[in-house]
């Protein structure tokens, strides 16, 4: 699926389509944390968040699907790390927290040599890597200048890029989804119908292990 806000686009009516269908009585939903999840403020903050940016017309496939689980008496959960827990599996894998910044930053689109309007993405970003390694600054565009130069692309911020903020992104993507199946294992029980809301990229990383895995258990 595209990540997109429009509830009339094909992602949605997806979403919708396979609630009316297979009637899942567990939801697992992107750029969520699974972390925070277990706690049921968190939830309900979810919740309340999903149905209020719903009825405005506003709301993300992942939050439409909060929302349906939330109305349909079905539990959810996020599949997703949290902020802090990217770059704690980056420094990890053996990344700088300087190039995990840039990477993060790439991956959000912000545009290396126009950072006056995205001062708070920046900060914000700087705030959740800190938690992980002390960072006392960071100059986003010296980053993207001297490992790309001067030619924007924010392709370079996903896994079909060029260069280091690609690689960590890819890198990410593949922690992400290992996290993903961890808790897929987890919560497809016998008897149990769940639903996965995830990006098409994680789809094709994981449809030979979900096509082999069903095949498996009939």
């Amino acid at each position: 699926m595209e990540h997109t806000e429009n509830q009339e686009d094909d992602t949605h009516l997806q979403i919708k389509a396979a609630f009316d269908k297979y009637k899942p009585s567990f939801v697992l939903v992107e750029g969520t944390s699974a972390t925070k999840s277990v706690f049921e403020w968190y939830r309900d903050a979810l919740a309340k968040d999903a149905k209020e940016r719903t009825e405005d017309g506003h709301a993300s496939e992942n939050l439409y699907a909060v929302k349906l689980a939330a109305d349909a008496g079905a539990n959810f959960s996020g599949w997703d790390f949290s902020p802090d827990q990217d770059y704690k599996v980056l420094v990890d894998d053996g990344y700088t927290i300087n190039d995990a910044l840039g990477a993060h930053l790439l991956r959000s689109h912000i545009n290396p040599f126009s950072v006056e309007g995205s001062g708070r993405d920046v900060e914000r970003q700087i705030r959740y890597a800190s938690t992980v390694r002390p960072v006392s600054s960071f100059d986003y565009t010296a980053w993207y200048r001297n490992n790309y130069g001067e030619t924007v692309d924010l392709n370079n911020g996903t896994p079909c890029g060029n260069g280091i903020g690609s690689k960590i992104i890819d890198d990410l993507s593949y922690r992400r989804n290992l996290n993903m199946v961890s808790l897929i294992n987890s919560h497809a029980l016998p008897g149990r119908t769940i639903l996965v809301e995830a990006g098409a990229n994680h789809w094709l990383a994981l449809k030979d292990w979900l096509y082999s895995r069903s095949i498996s258990e009939r």
